[in-house]
Parts: C-alpha cells; sequence; structure tokens
C-alpha cells in the first residue's frame, strides 16, 4: 500500500441556504460578508474588486474564471470581490455573499466516524500557516482542505468545532468527539513540503520547450511530468511556478516550495530476518521522525514505502519499535529485529 494524493484544486461547501435564480449556480447569503479569505484576481479584469452596475455582472466573471470560489458584494457601493478561499462567514449589514456550487464533487471522502488519525501528521496549510482552525464547521474544513493538494485528510472534533488539517492517513483510533475523513486518491506521490530537491537535474519537455512554467495549478504540472518516464518529480512553488526534474538524492528546506516524486508502481522489500545492517538512520521530512515506538508493521511499511528517501527499516517486535534507515553496508545478526530493505524495480512507463 502506498499514500497517494489526488491532484485538483477544487472548493467544497455545503450550505443549507437558498440557491439564486440564475443560469449560473451561487449559494446566496444576504446581509453576510465573509470571513477570513483569499482575493482571486480575476483574468478578465487584472483586479480583485471591480465596481459593477449590478450583481450579476460579478457572477458572470466568477463563473467563467475557475479559480473564483465566491464573490462578496457590497450593495450600497455596488462593488464585487472575487474570492478563491473562504473560511466561514459573518453577519454585516448591505452586503451579500455568492459562493459557487461546484458543479460536481470533485473531491471524495471516506468518512471514519469517532476516530482521529492513528500517528498525528499535521499539515499545515500554505495559505493561512495553519494546522488547526478554531470554531469552524465541517464543510468548511473540507473545502480547506480540498483547496490544498497536499492535505491528505482531516480530524474534526464535533464538541469543539475544530478542524485538524492532516498531511498523512496511517490509520483510525477510536475518538468519541471526532471524524475523520481520508481524502479518496488516485495518481501516487511522494510529498515534502517546504522543501526542494538536492542531486538530480532539470527535465526538458518539449510540451513546454522548457523545464520550467508558470501553470495554473499543481495538477497541470504533474500531467505534464506524467507524459515521461524521464520525468521523476516536480518542484512546486505557491507563487504557481513549476520545475520538472529527475531523480533526486535529498532534500532541504525551503518555505513556499514542495516536492512532489513520482512513486514506483510496484515497492517490494527484501526480508532479513533477526538481521541488522551497517546503515544511518533516516529522518523522514514528511512523517517528521526517524523512529517510534508502538506502530504496527504495517503503518511502518506504508511510512517508508510513502517516502522516496527512505531506503528501510529495522523493525523490533519487542515494544513494536520501527527505525528508518538509508546508506545500508554489512549486516550482523540481532534477535527480534528484522531488517526490510527495497528493492530496486524498473519502471518501465
Amino acid at each position: 500500500m502506498v499514500y497517494k494524493i489526488y491532484l485538483i484544486l477544487v472548493y467544497l461547501i455545503s450550505v443549507s441556504n437558498i440557491c439564486i435564480e440564475s443560469s449560473h449556480k451561487f449559494d446566496v447569503f444576504d446581509n453576510e460578508a465573509a470571513g477570513p479569505s483569499i482575493s482571486f484576481e480575476s483574468t478578465r479584469w487584472s483586479l480583485s474588486e471591480i465596481q459593477v452596475t449590478n450583481v450579476e455582472e460579478c457572477m458572470d466573471t466568477c463563473y467563467t474564471e475557475e479559480g473564483c470560489k465566491a464573490v462578496a458584494f457590497d450593495v450600497h457601493n455596488m462593488t464585487c470581490e472575487f474570492k478563491s478561499i473562504v473560511i466561514g462567514k459573518e453577519e454585516k449589514n448591505g452586503h451579500d455573499l455568492y459562493m459557487k456550487i461546484p458543479s460536481e464533487i470533485e473531491h471524495q471522502y471516506k468518512l471514519y466516524k469517532n476516530s482521529i488519525v492513528t500517528l498525528n501528521f499535521p499539515f499545515v496549510s500554505a495559505k493561512f500557516g495553519l494546522s488547526t482552525i478554531p470554531n469552524t464547521d465541517v464543510e468548511e474544513c473540507l473545502s480547506i482542505c480540498n483547496s490544498e493538494p497536499l492535505c491528505r485528510a482531516i480530524t474534526f472534533n464535533i464538541t469543539g468545532n475544530n478542524c485538524n488539517l492532516k498531511s498523512s492517513f496511517t490509520g483510525e483510533t477510536f475518538n468519541n468527539d471526532c471524524h475523520t475523513y481520508v481524502k479518496l486518491l488516485t495518481d501516487e506521490y511522494s510529498v515534502y513540503a517546504n522543501s526542494v530537491a538536492i542531486g538530480g537535474t532539470s527535465y526538458f519537455t518539449s510540451v513546454w520547450g522548457s523545464s520550467n512554467k508558470i501553470v495554473k495549478d499543481l495538477t497541470e504540472c504533474l500531467d505534464v511530468c506524467s507524459l515521461s518516464s524521464k520525468c521523476r518529480a516536480v518542484t512546486f512553488h505557491v507563487s504557481l511556478h513549476c520545475y520538472l526534474g529527475t531523480e533526486f538524492t535529498s532534500i532541504t528546506n525551503s518555505t513556499g516550495y514542495s516536492i512532489v516524486g513520482k512513486m514506483p508502481k510496484i515497492t517490494e522489500y527484501e526480508i532479513h530476518v533477526d538481521r541488522i545492517f551497517g546503515s544511518q538512520p533516516y529522518y523522514s521530512e514528511i512523517f517528521k521522525w526517524s523512529s517510534m515506538k508502538g506502530l504496527d508493521i504495517e503503518i511502518c511499511l506504508n511510512v517508508c514505502t510513502a517516502d522516496l528517501l527512505c531506503k528501510g527499516f529495522v523493525y523490533r517486535t519487542s515494544g513494536k519499535r520501527c527505525h528508518l534507515i538509508t546508506e545500508i553496508s554489512s549486516q550482523s545478526s540481532s534477535f527480534e529485529q528484522t531488517t526490510y530493505i527495497k528493492k530496486e524495480i524498473n519502471d518501465c512507463n
């Protein structure tokens, strides 16, 4: 099993309000303004806020531009502000909020009722700088995770109305106060947030006539990389700049960048029972640890498989301790410890 990421930038929100009578589908909230939000600059106007004669002009623009998810309309001044993300609403006379209704649900989630994620790997939103968002509801929590392609799951506290974003899902543990929602995924990738690659070279694509380009979203970036087996990873910046690359050997921290590396179609392990190898501990930047106790073997396997730079692990049955490793060399005997080493498998695609 490997972790996967479904790479479509979307906005998902469910509301129990009226749908306006229009050729465009929006939910309207009278006398309500947007809460914390991010403005969207219209391609048509090169502005995020415009003066209009009626709200339909705003809706026409927002409906035809994919990145626009909402319109905040000032009734008195006849201005509208386009929004790419909206977290919550607040009462404000003379202001109406129009939320675009998705034509289809781009992201689906599997629900684990009364549960939390077994191991806590928070995801810090690049847009909001938070991994826990208080005083919200589950629909808004899902919409935030949907808008972040590197967000893997959420745990929602139903008693405190807190939204907890997750970078990984490693199983569920019972918790009466929480529900966990996990994205159903397609493409297989290993993701390193706030990182750039060391080693490897740029990959030139004839599609762009270059190895890098400003793109619409991360999906476009990965679609181009997927056209060739020689493209093994992309480096993606929050400014929507995409860099194509080959294999990389290590990473270093860099705020605003993320590395998305292709996973092998199949990951196999050599299993050495009661054996350990000369090796270096490997600290996973994805999961933020190199050794942890109390883990089932399946979780240890999933963690190493999901991290391209992890070369294997040592699993000790006593205490269920998992040690991630790299730079493997000579071996020796060791009771109750089994070493798992990734096999090299040719990718023919």
